[in-house]
């Protein structure tokens, strides 16, 4: 928020400022006190209210630095300079000669037109660097506002001591400040094994430049919980010196779900080769057939029924040239009478069909 300045001359000094839309006005009655001084009493009471405070640099100026931007101050300066300079120069050296008033006109007149010149130079410069700096302040706080909120953890430490962490890092890692132990904090939540690699990366991160890959670390934080980080290490400039900036990514949910998919998967596998087991040692014949009649699965006994080892049935088509298929009282059946085509159609099981199955040379 930007606050008005206006001094009030009649009779006393008065500020009017400007704050949230309304207007207030502070005066006093007309003492010895400069309007400089009051000035700056009012500024430094009320610098919280305006939400800013004076420049450092301006404390110990005079009130004219106060008063007059950098541009009119380096202006008057050179005007001044040059008048002086140019008075005392030809009233020293030429004030006998011909025309000397006329000499010091045109320099007086050349030095004024040159500071007015020089003004308008420095005065779009000064623009430009605030301009500059307004952008970077503005750039600087998204930028900080980005961290911030930013979901996934982020501290930037080196040799071991904490420099900045976002609110994210914050909540997990408990009060921090600068000045604190980066180390004695991670030695809290991670093993010695991850806390060795973090080590080690972060060391390569602020001495050799050198960035890490993605590396998960088990975080067991005070209050008994289980979480999985994926961290990645990478150099970072901080405040002039060189640092390393760790970004942690909770993966913990991901993490839950793969260890449950690869349960799935495992007792799946457990239940498959038991199932397997089973239909192998079946001392009735099993065939697994697909809705293209080709054989995918087939016991010792089925091998032993149908006159072929079990690795040359799965390896070709239930052809009904090998076989011959009867029902039970011996009509010759074809593959639309089987009662499988019924199961492909219906979904349903079948049971208690009987066949008569006759091998080529019967």
């Amino acid at each position: 928020m930007r606050a008005r300045l206006r001094i009030l001359r009649s009779g006393g000094v008065g500020v009017v400022f400007v704050e949230g839309g309304r207007y207030t006005e502070r005066r006093r009655p007309p003492t010895r006190q400069s309007s400089a001084a009051f000035l700056s009493q009012v500024w430094a009471t009320n610098a919280d209210a305006w939400r800013f405070r004076p420049m450092p640099h301006t404390k110990h100026r005079g009130t004219w630095c106060r008063v007059f931007s950098a541009p009119v101050r380096i202006t008057a300066i050179y005007a001044v300079l040059g008048l002086l300079w140019i008075f005392f120069s030809d009233a020293w050296v030429g004030h006998d000669a011909p025309g000397h008033h006329l000499h010091t006109l045109k320099g007086s007149l050349y030095v004024l037109i040159t500071a007015v010149l020089l003004y308008i130079l420095i005065r779009r410069d000064i623009r430009r660097l605030q301009a500059s700096e307004e952008a970077l302040a503005e750039s600087e706080s998204q930028y900080r506002t980005l961290v911030e909120s930013n979901p996934s953890c982020v501290v930037v430490h080196a040799d071991g001591q904490v420099l900045f962490v976002n609110r994210k890092a914050a909540e997990l890692m408990g009060p921090l400040g600068n000045g604190l132990s980066y180390l004695d904090v991670a030695a809290k939540l991670l093993s010695p094994e991850d806390l060795a690699i973090l080590r080690q990366r972060a060391r390569d991160a602020v001495h050799l430049n050198k960035a890490s890959p993605p590396h998960q670390y088990v975080l067991t934080p005070s209050d008994g919980r289980r979480l999985v980080y994926e961290v990645v290490t990478v150099p970072f400039r901080f405040q002039g010196r060189s640092a390393a900036m760790s970004i942690g990514r909770d993966v913990t949910a991901q993490q839950d779900a793969v260890d449950q998919l690869r349960a799935s998967e495992e007792r799946l596998r457990r239940e498959h080769q038991l199932m397997t087991s089973i239909m192998e040692t079946s001392p009735a014949g099993i065939v697994v057939i697909d809705r293209d009649w080709h054989v995918t699965f087939a016991n010792a006994r089925a091998g032993e029924v149908l006159g072929l080892p079990a690795h040359e049935l799965t390896s070709q088509a239930f052809v009904f040239d090998e076989w011959s298929v009867a029902d039970a009282d011996g009509r010759p059946l074809t593959p639309d009478d089987l009662s499988v085509r019924k199961v492909f159609e219906t979904g349903k099981a079948i049971y208690g069909a009987e066949y008569q199955i006759t091998r080529r040379g019967g």
